[in-house]
């Protein structure tokens, strides 16, 4: 399931010296060993000393995840578990973010040189852009400054962080390149659509593009567009691209209003985006794909494994273990949202919704969407 390969190098991934390595190949082995081999004690547990109380005492309890965090909680091994995935989590951090400090200025003279001037795709900066509120609120995953954090003019060192951290994270499961998420969804959407051929395609929520760029591949003749909030990631993202040979057009922008005319889309998607924007705001994502595409235009997307509708009450609680402590709060409610309903009311026909799995490995992603009427159909209806 989680099979490490190392991150390939490109021009602004600062290398790591010995000391930096060890920090962080630690942290990232801390971290395997609380997802893969803490939770089977847990599980001992539950089995042994929490479920059976339960069964005696509420037996249709037993079957209720919120029931059971209880219960694991108040036995107390739950507690130790889950401040130890947090604790991994900030480990992890702790390890990244000294190391791109104290190369900061490198980095960014890097960015700078690779995105200025004329070349491979475009950079569109709002320097009046308000990052959303939801946004601000946590640093998401705990990663330090969050997405957006900027900590001098025109920095980027943010993305450097996200790009080693994130694939830390991940135990380098998602390929050596970070973009393994992205590519499951590509391969989804051709199973699903094999005549798809979009001329025009807008990632949204794409942070420093690493799931955006195998669209340039995928799509070689497509004008690809991608956009965010946070301006370090796009600085990053546009550097990032132009050293790798991919031409994208990189903009700031709301992924509820991103300023695009009318129909302008062919294929609107994102990747693990909605589990970080606010449950209330899904159906306004939903709508602003719906206006961005053209008739007959498809938008798909893919995020965290729909787990949570598992009969098995204490893996909910184990996987929700991020809503808690890891400053994911909207981890779960994504999934308890019915996202092909919102889909509807965004405009799109119910019979062209659709929400199904997209397998990676041993991950079964949660791959949710739909394709625009046509204009005569609508009109027909």
């Amino acid at each position: 399931m989680y099979q490490s390969v190392p991150q390939r190098h490109h021009a602004l991934l600062p290398r790591p010296d010995h000391d930096e390595q060890a920090r962080q190949l630690f942290a990232r082995d801390f971290r395997r060993y609380i997802l893969l081999d803490v939770p089977q004690h847990t599980r001992r547990v539950y089995e042994h000393t929490v479920k059976p109380v339960l069964l005696e005492q509420a037996p249709e309890a037993a079957s209720d995840p919120v029931t059971v965090r209880e219960a694991m909680w108040q036995q107390g091994f739950l507690r130790a578990a889950q401040g130890l995935q947090r604790v991994s989590q900030e480990l992890l951090w702790n390890a990244v973010v000294p190391y791109v400090e104290c190369r900061a200025d490198e980095v960014n003279a890097r960015v700078r040189a690779l995105g200025d001037g004329p070349g491979r795709g475009s950079l569109t900066l709002d320097p009046d852009f308000d990052v959303p509120a939801y946004l601000q609120d946590v640093d998401i995953h705990c990663m330090p400054g969050n997405y957006h954090a900027e900590y001098g003019p025109n920095d980027a060192a943010q993305g450097a962080v996200y790009d080693r951290g994130s694939f830390l994270y991940a135990l380098g499961g998602v390929g050596d390149c970070n973009d393994g998420i992205g590519r499951t969804l590509i391969e989804a959407l051709r199973q699903r659509y094999p005549d798809l051929a979009p001329r025009r395609i807008l990632d949204l929520g794409c942070t420093m593009g690493h799931n955006t760029l195998p669209l340039c591949e995928a799509f070689p003749e497509a004008e690809i567009h991608a956009v965010d909030a946070a301006a370090p990631m796009l600085r990053y993202a546009h550097a990032r691209a132009r050293d790798l040979g991919c031409d994208v057009h990189w903009r700031q922008a709301d992924v509820r209003a991103t300023g695009y005319p009318d129909g302008h889309f062919d294929l609107v998607i994102s990747v693990i985006l909605f589990h970080e924007v606010h449950p209330d705001e899904i159906g306004a994502v939903f709508r602003e794909c719906h206006r961005l595409l053209a008739p007959g235009g498809i938008t798909a997307h893919i995020d965290i494994p729909d787990y949570f509708k598992s009969p098995d009450p204490l893996f909910v609680t184990l996987v929700d273990a991020d809503t808690f402590h890891n400053n994911e709060p909207f981890w779960g409610e994504m999934h308890r949202r019915d996202l092909e309903g919102l889909l509807a009311s965004a405009g799109f026909p119910d019979r062209e919704t659709f929400r199904s799995i997209a397998p990676m490995g041993g991950f079964p992603w949660s791959f949710f969407g739909a394709r625009r009427a046509a204009e005569v159909a609508e009109a027909a209806a």
